[in-house]
């Protein structure tokens, strides 16, 4: 375990981030890759503040743990969050900003299908 001024390193949440979507895609470690993207999100928003891309890379990764996890209105959070620093730094024309459009747009489609499902309270 990593102790110290380093385990709270801005230079850790990348890593940290990779690992947490790692054991997400693979299915495996849920607990894990929670806890490890979570941490991410922390050390660079203490580290960053929270109008940075890389608060906002975080702020994605908890959007697509909550999707996955069948949070759709807290994804949809976490995306507004992402896409909304995203905009705000590099403008609406680039590529991070139009790529992150289409999971907001996703997860829109996402709640409206499951809201109309005939189990589904709302």
């Amino acid at each position: 375990m990593i102790v110290g001024r380093w385990g709270q390193h801005a230079l850790l949440a990348k890593p940290l981030s990779s690992l947490a979507t790692l054991l997400h895609v693979t299915g495996n470690e849920t607990a894990t890759a929670w806890a490890l993207a979570q941490r991410a999100y922390r050390i660079r928003l203490r580290a960053f503040g929270d109008a940075h891309p890389e608060v906002a890379d975080s702020a994605s990764t908890l959007g697509v743990l909550h999707l996955a996890a069948g949070n759709v209105e807290r994804a949809l959070e976490w995306h507004r969050q992402a896409h909304s620093v995203w905009s705000a730094v590099y403008g609406p024309n680039h590529p991070q900003v139009r790529v992150s459009v289409s999971p907001r747009v996703a997860h829109q489609q996402a709640l409206h299908c499951i809201r109309s499902m005939p189990h589904a309270e709302g």
